[in-house]
């Protein structure tokens, strides 16, 4: 996973191809890390097809720190099969997703 750093509060996030359970700790662990001082949270999701429940664990901790901090959270670039599984998790109602 690469993270960039964008100035003005702004970090970005290229997660990798899948995050399930072998994935999911260490780069939660490896964002959370980065997320001091940060306003607008950016997850590009272009290169991941697949997603277990532990990622979906990885973007609800994710959104909460960045509501805890006023700030704000994007998915973009969300491939269909991860677009299917946040519709029928629900975190559509309450994640903001840019495709």
């Amino acid at each position: 996973m690469k993270i960039e750093d964008k100035g003005e509060g702004k970090l970005v996030c290229f997660m990798p191809e899948r995050l399930d359970v072998n994935t999911a700790d260490a780069t939660g662990e490896e964002i959370m890390s980065k997320l001091e001082g940060i306003t607008h949270l950016e997850l590009d999701l272009a290169n991941m097809v697949y997603a277990s429940s532990a990622g979906l664990r990885v973007f609800l901790t994710c959104y909460r720190k960045m509501a805890e901090q006023n700030g704000t959270m994007v998915l973009t670039h969300v491939q269909p099969s991860i677009m299917m599984l946040l519709e029928m998790t629900g975190f559509t109602d309450f994640i903001t997703i840019q495709r």
